[in-house]
């Protein structure tokens, strides 16, 4: 298979014939030229314009060419780059309602779900009530414990006030139905269950560290001291945990209710059309990017080639000047 720079090869071994000829030719001049620093940039100065003369046009040619690839790959790229940020924010399937010919949704009896299902369903919310109760029951004993006037004139305030934790609860598990794409809520997700696992891990390593399993000794010393630090910090991971975890139980049993409840998923045909778009684009892309390189390779190899070409006539100047100063009888 010949290699895209073949196409000039045979061009520009004639041409590079041609220079060594007139350069040779120019050097023969310059022997007997008395100043060898002169000369020596004589040489260089022919060899530039020589060699510029010959690939002048080429280059010229190459510059138009690429700065309109150029532009047309950056039109391109651009065009692609914008279809692919619109599929990445498009979701790839949809849930779509079976229908049947009255217009019911088609709905699997609770009696028909398989036995694993049946169980963990409701096991996952029996879970979620009970620790969300257990969470706003610590929130009101918390607020009680501090004695503040105003909640042990009125406890339904506190009691109130201790919802606030089942309600953020279901604030962060119905926040990830609001993200548009599949992957940010598949990231969503993620991030609350890593979340839900950390808070899990710092609560056991606080709860340990301020409960002992086993302990028969009471400290009656520490009795009625203010409580430190790490009490608050028990406190906070407490029910943070307690939140985090009524939401992931809740992410359970929608999705465990999500394969029965009658909605079923499909590709969207938006991202379906989109996906298109842009396997199009890439090919324009492509189209414009494989020639772009070429001549953008090419355009860098004549300079090369032109500096190569000026170091050879200097060094076969100076070559033969020296022979020349040695076959000199003076």
């Amino acid at each position: 298979m010949s290699k895209p720079e073949d196409q000039y090869k045979e061009r520009d071994e004639q041409i590079h014939e041609e220079l060594r000829a007139s350069g040779l030719a120019f050097i023969r001049t310059l022997l007997t030229f008395p100043d060898t620093k002169e000369a020596t940039k004589l040489v260089k100065e022919h060899a530039a314009n020589d060699f510029d003369k010959a690939y002048a046009g080429e280059m010229e040619a190459l510059t138009l060419d690429c700065g309109e690839l150029d532009e047309r790959a950056s039109h391109t790229g651009e065009h692609l780059k914008e279809k692919e940020k619109q599929e990445r924010n498009t979701k790839s399937y949809v849930k779509v309602s079976e229908v049947r010919g009255t217009g019911e949704h088609k709905k699997i009896p609770y009696a028909d779900w398989d036995l694993k299902d049946q169980i963990v369903f409701p096991f996952s919310i029996a879970l979620m009530v009970l620790v969300l109760g257990a969470g706003s029951a610590n929130v009101y004993s918390a607020i009680m414990a501090q004695a503040e006037p105003i909640f042990l004139e009125n406890h339904s305030l506190a009691w109130f006030l201790s919802f606030l934790l089942p309600a953020g609860s279901a604030a962060i598990h119905f926040l990830g139905d609001l993200l548009e794409s599949d992957r940010s809520r598949h990231r969503y997700m993620l991030t609350i269950l890593g979340l839900t696992a950390m808070a899990l891990l710092a609560w056991t390593v606080l709860f340990a560290m301020n409960f002992q399993i086993g302990a028969v000794e009471i400290d009656f010393e520490a009795l009625g001291e203010e409580s430190d630090s790490t009490a608050t910090i028990f406190t906070f991971v407490q029910l943070l945990a307690e939140m985090l975890c009524g939401s992931s139980l809740s992410l359970v049993a929608a999705h465990v209710h999500g394969r029965y409840s009658g909605e079923s998923t499909m590709r969207n045909p938006e991202s379906d059309e989109l996906e298109r778009e842009i396997k199009v684009r890439k090919a324009l892309h492509e189209a414009v990017h494989e020639p772009r390189k070429g001549l953008w390779g090419r355009r860098i190899q004549i300079p090369a080639m032109r500096e190569v070409h000026i170091s050879e006539q200097v060094a076969l100047y100076l070559a033969m000047r020296r022979r020349f100063d040695d076959s000199s009888p003076l």
